[in-house]
């Protein structure tokens, strides 16, 4: 009779399939290996640790990296497109370094802060949710798997991709700067150098989630999240916009850029001084800051273990609703009224409002869409308070231009309403008395329409009136006509499912693929364009302006009737 060791190991190999093999994922268990004994001491389980880090990534090499399903998006090709973007930005940052060959300490403390933006901008704005995405915890919560474990498993995780696109940036960045900067210093302290600011970057940013999760508790963390998520998207795209214009910042910027006191607290300056050393530059100022360089990753990273040792899972598992859950019901609000004037059928109202409660209630959406339409409409309206500024350039520009760019933000909401946790909303629609679906997913359409271009819009006219005044008021009502056109004849365009009837994650039925065409993408981008340039034209004259909106009408009216045409393209099964 054979052994147990060898029944075992014959029946791992059977069940063994091409993932687990991947030199991907033996390279990160190989440097997990090697970190043993300070993952132990720093009080991770390390058994429970390497097995959920294995399996997180196995996951992700049988569906799609980043913690989201393929099925959601092509992220192989979002992937690829970072790191070519990072790449360029590392060349960019080398040729830096050949320019400033007699300037090291402004080449690399600049060439490493813009690493650390980039990679503060990528986990805060779309990576953040492989730190608070609950889809596993129903299955690791019944387990003796401590809190602190997971969130490190969590930090490893999204370490790895961290440190692929460092790696990227660094490798571009030396491979020019190596010819006029010390060779040196370039080859073995700069890459040291990078990978510790990325390190402090990963840090610095779950310990502001997990002292969220310390200071508000449970019961908010997973909103608070969102919120602080959706606010930093939106400060990312309208910052440049809108601090310049502050008086209150007038001469401050200027006076913090020289200030040596300033210096010694961005860690960018840090590392540059660990960078410094390696070139000869033994002074007491960048022994200090090579000192606080080789600390503060790790003691960022330690803070933060030690604070999400209790309560994480916990945190994890709350709600994520933009406001109190109803008691029973969904209530009748603004937008399922504006549902009843837009739908023709008891069916498409049906599939109007499931859309708009689960808008509300869908955490995959919540922080998918909602950080980008937000932040689009707030870069938009920020554009606009400076094209105010401008008396002979500003009202003619700003108004479509801001209309017109809140196009950008349906593919999305149209993405990120391809799946949802369970997917047991299918269920309801078979069972449902209905000959076909199509009215339903035609509601449904109508519903994301209105979600992610109709709503915006208003918002945006609204404050477009308070900024431009109501003698704008005719130009702003035909910026919001050409806007809506155009959603309406690129939404067929789109992969257009029945939102939220699909199982997202490796367990259960994948969704199908939803990801939004990149030719689509292109074309609103030339539709801006070309909206805003007709909004020039036929600005020239109020009564021009008065005929082009009375004949947009019914263009709208029957754009909006064409989606009566929309037919599902797949069959839905229970």
């Amino acid at each position: 009779m054979p052994s147990t060791t060898r029944v075992k190991a014959r029946v791992d190999k059977r069940w063994r399939s091409r993932s687990d093999s991947s030199l991907f994922l033996a390279t990160v268990l190989w440097v997990v290996d090697k970190l043993r004994r300070p993952l132990i001491w720093a009080g991770i389980d390390f058994g429970v640790f390497r097995e959920v880090l294995r399996t997180k990534f196995l996951i992700e090499l049988r569906t799609g990296p980043m913690g989201i399903s393929p099925n959601l998006g092509n992220m192989d090709f979002a992937l690829a497109l970072t790191i070519l973007a990072f790449a360029m930005l590392g060349l960019l940052a080398g040729l830096g370094g050949v320019l400033l060959p007699d300037s090291p300490m402004i080449w690399a403390g600049g060439s490493i802060a813009v690493l650390m933006g980039l990679l503060a901008a990528m986990l805060l704005t779309h990576h953040v949710s492989i730190l608070v995405d609950a889809t596993d915890i129903e299955v690791i919560s019944p387990h003796p798997v401590p809190d602190a474990t997971l969130f490190a498993t969590r930090l490893a995780h999204l370490f790895v991709y961290v440190g692929v696109l460092s790696s990227v940036y660094v490798a571009a960045a030396m491979l020019l700067a190596v010819f006029r900067q010390p060779p040196l210093a370039v080859l073995c302290v700069y890459p040291l150098a990078c990978m510790l600011a990325a390190l402090l970057v990963v840090g610095a940013t779950a310990l502001l989630f997990t002292v969220i999760l310390r200071v508000f508790g449970a019961a908010m963390y997973q909103r608070l999240a969102l919120w602080l998520q959706i606010g930093v998207t939106s400060f990312m795209l309208a910052g440049g916009q809108i601090v310049p214009r502050l008086r209150f910042m007038e001469g401050h910027v200027e006076a913090l850029a020289s200030d040596p006191r300033v210096h010694a607290v961005l860690p960018p300056v840090h590392f540059a001084g660990l960078y410094m050393l390696a070139t000869g530059e033994f002074t007491t100022r960048n022994l200090v800051y090579a000192a606080l360089a080789l600390t503060l990753p790790f003691v960022a990273l330690w803070t933060t273990l030690r604070l999400a040792s209790r309560h994480f899972v916990a945190g994890l598992s709350g709600q994520v609703e933009l406001g109190p859950t109803p008691k029973r019901g969904f209530r009748l609000g603004l937008v399922s009224r504006l549902g009843q004037r837009l739908t023709s059928s008891r069916a498409e109202r049906a599939g109007f409002d499931f859309v708009c409660a689960m808008a509300t209630r869908e955490a995959l959406f919540l922080k998918m869409a909602l950080p980008q339409v937000i932040g689009f409409q707030v870069m938009a309206l920020a554009m606009a308070w400076n094209f105010s500024r401008d008396d002979g350039f500003g009202d003619k520009i700003a108004v479509p231009l801001v209309m017109a760019f809140l196009l950008m933000g349906l593919p999305q909401v149209v993405a990120a309403a391809g799946g949802s946790k369970d997917g047991s909303a299918r269920w309801l629609f078979c069972a449902s008395p209905l000959e076909t679906v199509d009215e339903a997913f035609r509601g449904a359409t109508k519903g994301l329409v209105c979600l992610g271009v109709v709503l915006p819009m208003i918002v945006s006219a609204t404050v477009l009136l308070l900024i431009f005044g109501f003698g704008h008021a005719l130009g702003i009502l035909l910026a919001f006509e050409l806007t809506l056109v155009a959603a309406l004849y690129f939404t067929p365009g789109l992969s257009l499912y029945l939102p939220f009837t699909f199982t997202v994650g490796a367990r259960g039925r994948k969704a199908p693929d939803v990801r939004p065409n990149f030719l689509i993408v292109f074309g609103l981008i030339f539709a801006i364009f070309g909206l805003v340039l007709v909004h020039v034209l036929v600005t020239l004259h109020v009564a021009v302006t008065a005929i082009a909106v009375l004949a947009l009408v019914p263009l709208v009216v029957s754009r909006f009737r064409a989606l009566a045409k929309l037919r599902l393209t797949y069959e839905l099964e229970a």
